[in-house]
């Protein structure tokens, strides 16, 4: 089968999975809330497959990047059409419930990535344990006594479950130095090193530079139980959400560069090709599960027209006790929804130029 079509599929069957988790977060939340619900849909536009169940319409649309739940009564001034009242309004809840509604989204994309990480530990796969086989002579890691046999607890705070969150804290240090906590036969050791910088040249020729503490993995594989893996898979994905809750919050103070690091569809897309093409079934999932947590995070910004927004307007009037003017969110929202189209333009040409160049 041919790689390309192999991984444009992993690619829609990703993005559609990652929507669908999202939106069927806020969808059981709105039912739990006795909010109605008019349309529950993975993608945008022109419905391509639909089907209309008791009081809701279910369908898939035209273009994927996306997907919405249709609330009933978001507004106070909306009317509201058969078979729903006003007592299934969104707007005559209170502000806590239409908080726990708007949350539920975000929230279900992390506990999308626990379940991953959670069947992956079950069915151990290419999870290596985060054990050292071999330290490298006169290494970083060596310098430092880091020795073979010990395991890898944390790097920096960042928690580490598996091998691959030793590779992945290790280039977020972006060649700092490191606080490295090994546990060695049971006793809790920490380590301070700076990694040594090396560079590569990528599949397309672009010079690169990766960051390197000296140390190759014991080749031990991860694989644990069912409850054991649902612990362990817990874990990994809340300090996969730690880590990328601090590479969000490093984007906006300046810690990291914006322009290296946002990537719009394109670049998920050529992600996702890649994983489907090199590293099979294992590496696509990791990824989502990478991506579900991002997605979470991303939409819990206090940006009008993201969940955020919406939590942001919620919590105002928990604590004043008063909400904030429709007239000051439609506006607000109106602003911040031209600029996420503009951050979606400004990552889609961050990507081609990346391809270009």
């Amino acid at each position: 089968m041919d790689f390309s079509f192999v991984g444009a599929l992993a690619f829609v069957l990703v993005l559609a999975g990652l929507i669908f988790f999202h939106e069927l977060g806020h969808f059981l939340a709105a039912r739990l809330m006795g909010i109605g619900v008019r349309t529950f849909s993975i993608g945008f536009g022109k419905a391509l497959v639909s089907w209309q169940g008791k009081s809701t319409r279910y369908q898939i649309s035209m273009i994927p990047l996306g997907g919405y739940v249709d609330l009933v009564g978001m507004r106070k001034d909306e009317e509201i059409a058969a078979p729903f009242t006003k007592d299934d309004a969104y707007s005559s809840r209170g502000p806590a419930a239409r908080l726990f509604t708007v949350v539920a989204g975000p929230l279900f994309n992390i506990v999308l990535a626990w379940f991953i990480y959670w069947g992956l530990m079950m069915g151990g796969g290419s999870l290596l344990l985060p054990e050292v086989g071999k330290v490298m002579p006169d290494s970083p890691a060596a310098r430092a006594g880091i020795l073979p046999g010990d395991t890898i607890v944390s790097i920096n705070g960042a928690g580490v479950t598996y091998w691959e969150d030793v590779l992945f804290n290790v280039q977020s240090g972006e060649g700092g130095p490191l606080d490295v906590q090994i546990n060695r036969q049971g006793r809790s050791l920490v380590f301070s090193l700076t990694p040594d910088a090396a560079k590569y040249t990528d599949d397309k020729g672009v010079e690169k530079s990766v960051f390197l503490m000296g140390v190759v993995a014991s080749g031990n594989y991860m694989q644990r139980g069912f409850f054991e893996a649902g612990v362990e898979g817990f874990k990994a994905a809340w300090s996969k959400t730690v880590l990328m809750a601090d590479l969000v919050r490093k984007m906006f103070t300046g810690g990291i560069s914006f322009k290296d690091n946002v990537g719009g569809p394109v670049m998920v897309a050529q992600a996702v090709h890649n994983q489907a093409a090199s590293a099979g079934l294992d590496g696509v999932l990791k990824l989502a599960a990478l991506l579900s947590v991002n997605l979470g995070l991303l939409n819990l910004l206090p940006i009008p027209a993201l969940d955020g927004g919406h939590v942001m307007f919620n919590l105002i009037e928990l604590v004043f006790r008063r909400p904030v003017p429709e007239k000051i969110q439609a506006n607000v929202s109106y602003y911040g929804f031209l600029f996420l189209i503009g951050l979606m333009i400004l990552a889609t040409a961050l990507d081609v130029f990346r391809i270009v160049t």
